[in-house]
């Protein structure tokens, strides 16, 4: 049975963003994941709330609620990527399944604020793997509704989905196998791009500061300039230029990257922990528009 990769979004109204960002996925999976399945769907939002006020936080609860859906309809054996639509698969992934697991995610490196990122997790599906699943979007669910509660794990591996999913992996107790991936070569994101290598990335996490940039919205951070001109020559592919979730792609939707007119006109770029390191060294002095 060929193994699926599971997608879940929305656009808020009057939104794009999400929608681009999920075209340029699917280009992604159609030219680099041949034995798989993509499982895509844009979801309607649900009457949910933060009593925090946090958007973010009910967003990520949807997206988790349907990620938890495909897991439990999905047979005894099936192998599933839970993926976020803002990344992009740049390498092959299908060895992944050479390595024995039961739930696979991404760590990153020593010194990273968080352990690991959750957009990314391969899960073998069994009964013990639905019943984990389940508690991770129960545990979820108990987090928006308590603030406190959230609270007490947030600190140590932020977000909701990720505080809950670290919270369950903490107390153990759950009997699966679980498999940690390197996130420079399996989720590339934020505390990573500094370390991107092409010769060895597989998927990249266009969020934060890196998805601001490629999408031209305002950024107060530099970001390695290639990964943005990958994204950005992923949309402009005219192959790209097809169906995803009935929406047909026109010529309007596509921009034109800006390229650099030389590297000597180019600043500098630094990520958020190149600013750090040069910061612990004296090297870097922030001014306003800058964050750490």
């Amino acid at each position: 049975m060929r193994p699926r990769i599971v997608v879940r979004y929305f656009d808020p109204p009057k939104s794009r963003t999400w929608t681009r960002l999920a075209r340029v996925l699917t280009r992604s999976v159609e030219r680099h994941c041949h034995g798989w399945d993509l499982d895509m769907q844009e979801i309607a939002t649900l009457p949910l709330s933060s009593p925090l006020g946090v958007q973010g936080n009910v967003a990520n609860t949807h997206k988790l609620d349907a990620w938890a859906d495909a897991v439990q309809s999905s047979a005894d054996g099936d192998r599933l990527l839970l993926l976020d639509a803002d990344t992009l698969i740049r390498r092959p992934i299908d060895d992944v399944w050479e390595s024995a697991f039961d739930l696979a995610y991404t760590v990153k490196k020593k010194g990273a604020r968080f352990p690991f990122n959750g957009g990314v997790v391969f899960l073998r599906v069994s009964p013990q793997v639905r019943a984990f699943v389940g508690r991770w979007r129960a545990e979820n669910r108990r987090m928006l509704d308590d603030p406190i509660h959230h609270q007490v794990w947030r600190p140590a591996f932020g977000g909701i989905n990720q505080a809950a999913l670290g919270m369950l992996l903490k107390l153990g107790g759950h009997g699966l196998e679980v498999c940690r991936l390197p996130c420079l070569e399996w989720n590339c994101e934020d505390e990573s791009w500094d370390s991107f290598d092409p010769e060895r990335t597989r998927i990249v996490h266009y969020k934060s500061a890196l998805q601001r940039v490629v999408l031209r919205q305002p950024a107060t951070e530099s970001v390695p300039w290639v990964l943005v001109q990958e994204w950005r020559a992923m949309e402009e592919d005219p192959r790209i230029a097809g169906r995803v979730n009935n929406m047909q792609v026109t010529e309007a939707d596509i921009e034109t990257p800006e390229r650099p007119q030389a590297d000597g006109d180019q600043p500098p770029l630094m990520t958020r922990v190149g600013r750090r390191r040069q910061q612990q060294k004296g090297g870097v002095n922030d001014g306003p528009g800058t964050s750490a």
